[in-house]
């Protein structure tokens, strides 16, 4: 028996798309020292700047804001950290703080987008949905039949049995 139940998009959707709009849960973004290859470069009128930005999103904060498919799926994501359990992305491409913890956050949203792509089923289309309602239809009702002829049988072997 086929059992379809219309409703809203649902709740992995609008998560998706309330990710896309900017909202993530709290992070935790410890700035480094970025690494110099050769440190006798450096001279003294250069100056290190501390901007690698390491943001650090704990399963059980994301847990608690994504649908359980895609949760799973980002544990076998190429960011996730097993030791602390938690999604590790690190940028160092530019040269201000706020903008690579900015490029951190694109890539999260990035890599919950292929996720979401890979492993989320597209939206049912109508004629598909009209196609099931019409056999869920007509298998009620030959149900319904092959009930009524089974009732008959039994009613017409009792009416039988009463006349002798």
């Amino acid at each position: 028996m086929y059992t379809i139940k219309l409703m809203k998009p649902p709740l992995i959707r609008t998560t998706l798309q309330k990710l896309e709009g900017g909202t993530l849960p709290s992070t935790r973004i410890p700035y480094q020292r970025a690494k110099l290859p050769i440190l006798d470069l450096v001279g003294p009128g250069d100056s290190i700047t501390e901007s690698k930005a390491t943001t650090v999103w704990s399963m059980e904060e994301l847990s608690k804001s994504l649908p359980k498919l895609v949760r799973s799926a980002l544990r076998s994501s190429k960011y996730y950290s097993k030791r602390n359990d938690s999604i590790t992305i690190q940028a160092q491409t530019q040269r201000n703080r706020s903008a690579n913890t900015g490029e951190n956050h694109l890539k999260l949203v990035e890599e919950l987008q292929k996720i979401y792509k890979e492993n989320v089923p597209g939206e049912t289309s109508s004629e598909k949905i009209k196609k099931y309602e019409a056999l869920e239809k007509s298998s009620r009702e030959s149900r319904l039949r092959s009930k009524k002829q089974l009732s008959s049988k039994k009613a017409s072997r009792k009416g039988k049995g009463r006349d002798e």
